[in-house]
């Protein structure tokens, strides 16, 4: 069931905004979903192994991330919210030194049981302790691929976030779905998406980013999945294309490559 924010939100025709109570950047009237994307004492997010579909997510972002680490040659990479591992493993690893995977119990359970030998750090989102240990690795690339939609507190997500390119001159790869080109997303709310909490536009966005200290140095739309050569993607392309929908799906997927917007 959804609920308002608190927020004052963007102030409409005027390239001013305020800073909303809980900095989350949405408009006033709009409605979030409960969080039911973690694990808690009667259920585990990561309770059966993804489908082909669900790894498919998110795809396109692990590309250009993996495009950005091999031309650069940036080490340590960290993955936050890397689930079960999958997409980190078949993108990331081959393209650098040193890979680690964090997210909470269940999807770090999955991975250590399919990727032996790989280095994974479990906890809780919120948990300072999972934060002190990916500072501590000094890494020279972040990627946190649409984890900020699923979390109670976003703006505490992007800070610590934040905190792990700030002092260096490392790069933080941030992707969530842009509800402007969701097809069934309402502009005022609740994602269609039960496991999103809130969903923003770039504009709002670019200035939950910014509030955290992050200059962002590229912005892109992508394609929220890669595709698969299967009877049943081609059954669903050929429907979309007889009601005149985009084929492929519209690029929806928003990401910003971010920096400290003081490196020193």
């Amino acid at each position: 069931m959804g609920r308002r924010t608190a927020s004052v939100g963007l102030v409409r025709g005027n390239a001013e905004s305020q800073l909303d109570p809980d900095g989350f950047y949405l408009p006033s009237e709009y409605i979030e979903n409960e969080v039911i994307s973690v694990d808690d004492e009667d259920s585990t997010f990561w309770e059966t192994e993804p489908t082909a579909m669900d790894l498919a997510y998110q795809e396109p972002v692990y590309r250009w991330a993996a495009k950005l680490i091999k031309a650069d040659r940036l080490t340590p990479v960290v993955d936050v919210g890397c689930g079960t591992a999958f997409k980190m493993m078949k993108h990331l690893a081959p393209v650098t030194d040193t890979v680690v995977g964090a997210d909470q119990a269940s999807g770090i359970e999955r991975a250590r049981g399919r990727y032996t030998g790989a280095t994974f750090v479990e906890g809780d989102l919120t948990d300072d302790a999972l934060w002190e240990q990916l500072r501590a690795l000094r890494p020279g690339f972040v990627l946190c691929a649409d984890v900020v939609e699923h979390v109670a507190d976003p703006r505490a997500l992007v800070e610590n976030l934040a905190s792990l390119v700030r002092g260096s001159h490392a790069r933080l790869l941030i992707s969530t779905p842009d509800r402007s080109l969701m097809e069934k997303s309402p502009p005022l709310g609740p994602p269609t998406n039960a496991l999103h909490v809130r969903e923003w536009i770039p504009d709002e966005f670019r200035r939950l980013l910014e509030s955290a200290g992050l200059r962002v140095v590229t912005e892109r739309h992508l394609l929220p999945r890669s595709y698969l050569r299967t009877t049943d993607e081609f059954m669903r392309m050929q429907r979309r294309f007889r009601q005149r929908r985009p084929v492929p799906d519209p690029k929806s997927c928003m990401a910003f490559l971010v920096v400290a917007a003081d490196p020193t």
